[in-house]
């Protein structure tokens, strides 16, 4: 199966892409971990963006990338492991330009090989054994809806004026 076509594409500023990959890929659950599925950073294409997320059932971390994503998908989801994607995010600041993602679909469906095409070398991660048949959890549920969120917290002058003094001495 080829992996890098037109018609696949999502391109995405280098630089901007592998800081927020590398933040995201901090959560997600270490391989020693019993939870297989959380082992990835979930990547949510839409027409402008990508939405990265990651989660090791105790921390959940999210963003978006401005990205130019091919019209065939959009709307899709794919996985990058989380592995590969912290080698791959170790030093973006030395990458300049832009970056290519080749995620491979059969039929609608992910078959978890994806190619990075970053600076003329092509990263590979092929994880299509390591993929669990339950899919990666919906976390659309765990997230803050901020628009009709409410925060709360009580305190007391007591608690709160030393904390202040600190601060405004900072």
């Amino acid at each position: 199966v080829s992996t890098i076509s037109s018609d696949n594409a999502i391109i995405v500023d280098a630089k901007e892409f592998l800081t927020e990959l590398r933040q995201v890929a901090g959560a997600v659950a270490k391989p020693s971990e019993q939870r297989p599925n959380l082992t990835f950073v979930h990547m949510i294409l839409s027409e402008s963006s990508i939405k990265l997320e990651a989660t090791d059932s105790h921390v959940l971390d999210s963003t978006y990338v401005a990205a130019s994503v091919a019209p065939e998908l959009v709307g899709k989801e794919i996985l990058l492991d989380g592995k590969f994607a912290k080698n791959l995010s170790k030093a973006p600041t030395k990458h300049k330009g832009t970056l290519g993602i080749y995620p491979v679909f059969d039929d609608e469906k992910y078959l978890g090989k994806t190619t990075i095409a970053l600076d003329g070398e092509a990263f590979i991660d092929d994880s299509r054994e390591n993929i669990s048949s339950f899919g990666y959890p919906d976390l659309k549920m765990l997230e803050p809806s901020w628009d009709t969120a409410e925060i709360e917290f009580k305190t007391t002058k007591k608690e709160i004026l030393p904390l202040l003094r600190e601060i405004k001495k900072a």
